[in-house]
């Protein structure tokens, strides 16, 4: 209701989903634009090691960038799946990214290759 009080078309829930979620995603850019985070957990849908990190909504990947400049420490969520694949939006370079949070499924020679460039890889064991 306020998304489309805002744009100024009638309130109906036909337009609510898209418009409220751009309204908030505007909304979102606009904030980020003047805070610092100290720790971003951010979750991906790739990681190559060329490419640099992406995901597969365009529409939240400008929104991801915002996230990542205001934040002091990166930290990506990924489990094993996700190295070597692109998704459509790039997200980063790797070279902004602190930390990957993943699983033991990860190969050592990605391992290693993400330790020469200085990124911390922290393994979530299963139980």
């Amino acid at each position: 209701m306020v998304c489309t009080a805002i744009i100024g078309l009638p309130d109906s829930s036909d337009h609510l989903p898209v418009l409220g979620l751009r309204c908030l995603r505007a909304q979102a850019e606009r904030i980020l634009d003047e805070i610092s985070c100290g720790i971003l957990f951010l979750g991906v849908d790739g990681i190559d090691l060329d490419f640099g990190l992406s995901i597969t909504n365009l529409a939240e990947a400008n929104l991801n960038k915002k996230m990542i400049e205001s934040a002091q420490i990166v930290a990506i969520l990924a489990d094993s799946t996700k190295f070597g694949r692109r998704g459509l939006g790039k997200v980063c370079e790797l070279d902004q990214v602190q930390f990957i949070i993943t699983d033991e499924g990860i190969s050592p020679g990605t391992l290693r290759k993400l330790n020469e460039r200085g990124i911390k890889i922290l393994i979530a064991h299963s139980s």
